[in-house]
Parts: C-alpha cells; sequence; structure tokens
C-alpha cells in the first residue's frame, strides 16, 4: 500500500513521502507481536506454578510434620518429646498450638486421674469398712481386705465371682431382677451408685 502526504498550503512547496507497507511486514509484525505474548503468558504461568509449588511446600510439610507429630502421641509419647512442627502459615501454626495444648492438657488430665485413683485405692485398701465392687453384669470387680476378712474369702476367690455370693437369697434374687430390668429397658440408675445390701457369710 502507498500513502501520500501533501501540504495543500497556498504557495507551499509539495511535500510527498511514500510509505509502503507489504502484507509480509505485516504478518512479521504480528508473528513478533504473538510470540512475544506467548513468552509473557509462559514466563507468568512458570512464575504461578512456582509460586504454587513454594506455598504448597510452606503448607504440606507442616502438615506432615503435625501428622507425625500426633502419631507420636497416640503412640503414648510425651507431649513435651514430640518434635512439634514450626510453620509460616498462621492458620497451620495456630492449629498446631492448639493441638499441643490439647496434648499437654490431657497428660496433666491422666497425671491427676492416676494420683486421685492411687488416693482412693490406698483409702480403698485400708478402710476398716468392708466394700466389694461389681461390674454391669453382677461380677465381682474389687474387693478390699476389710471385706475378705468379712466375708471368710481369699481374694481370688471372689474375683470375678458373681456378687450374689455375698447376698441373702432375697437380695440376690432382687439384684438379679434389678441386672434384667437394666439390660431389657437401659435403665442404670443404680449402676455407678453406692448402696446398702444385707450380706451373708
Amino acid at each position: 500500500a502507498q500513502g501520500f502526504v501533501m501540504s495543500d498550503a497556498p504557495g507551499a512547496p509539495v511535500h510527498a513521502a511514500v510509505v509502503v507497507r507489504t502484507r509480509t511486514g505485516a504478518l512479521a509484525a504480528m508473528r513478533r507481536l504473538l510470540a512475544e505474548a506467548m513468552i509473557a503468558v509462559i514466563a507468568l504461568s512458570a512464575a504461578a506454578a512456582l509460586a504454587i509449588l513454594l506455598f504448597a511446600r510452606q503448607l504440606s510439610l507442616p502438615l506432615m510434620r503435625l501428622t507425625e507429630a500426633t502419631r507420636e502421641l497416640a503412640a503414648g509419647r510425651s507431649a513435651a518429646d514430640v518434635a512439634w512442627p514450626r510453620a509460616s502459615v498462621a492458620e497451620i501454626e495456630e492449629l498446631t498450638g492448639v493441638l499441643r495444648d490439647m496434648a499437654f492438657a490431657a497428660e496433666a488430665r491422666e497425671s491427676a486421674a492416676v494420683e486421685r485413683e492411687g488416693k482412693l485405692r490406698a483409702m480403698f485398701d485400708t478402710s476398716t469398712s468392708a466394700f466389694v465392687t461389681s461390674d454391669g453384669a453382677g461380677r465381682i470387680e474389687e474387693v478390699n481386705a476389710a471385706a475378705l476378712a468379712m466375708f471368710g474369702y481369699r481374694r481370688e476367690e471372689l474375683i470375678g465371682a458373681d456378687i450374689t455370693l455375698l447376698m441373702t437369697e432375697r437380695e440376690a434374687a432382687r439384684h438379679d431382677a434389678y441386672l434384667e430390668r437394666c439390660r431389657r429397658t437401659g435403665d442404670l440408675r443404680m449402676i455407678g451408685a453406692s448402696r446398702r445390701e444385707v450380706a451373708r457369710r
């Protein structure tokens, strides 16, 4: 294509410039622009992929370490001995902190329960009153020294035996009826409760 630039002012000299642009030149320019655009798209895609990879690494490594820490806790390792992950992602760091706090709190509760059980066991064993405990099926679970002396049995003779062994016939019948009602209706009001019964030697 050709173009002319002319001045039509009166008395001005006439200047003409010819601009030639071929079809192949236009196509080459478009190809160059397209190539530059493709290079820009590829560079942006590579940068985005790298950013995603880095973020995924920041996210996945602490989560894998957190999973490993919970496995260690489940295996019985102390919360103080577990390698808790450090993360730069705030949510993972917060989750790690919550789980760590829960682990320490659970250990503290377990320690307190063991201490409480030890004190109760000492009271149970040294009491001058006879104590006998049974499970939901009426089998004897625990018996203290005073109960052994009162009933004249050895410990191994009572543990696992039916508790009605220590009851009168009337009390044993009531007890069996109560356990049957518990199994049938699910009414467990007396399970875990203390009560006094007439016993037999």
